[in-house]
């Protein structure tokens, strides 16, 4: 059970980084576009 509760947290810990640095990285391009 704990463990289950673990592999979720990392996987939506995750989730929220790679969400920020792909948000990240669309804003730089958008940013070299304009």
């Amino acid at each position: 059970m704990f463990m289950n509760i673990y592999i979720y947290i990392l996987f939506f810990s995750f989730l929220f980084f790679s969400y920020k640095y792909v948000y990240t990285c669309l804003n730089m391009h958008v940013l070299n576009i304009f």
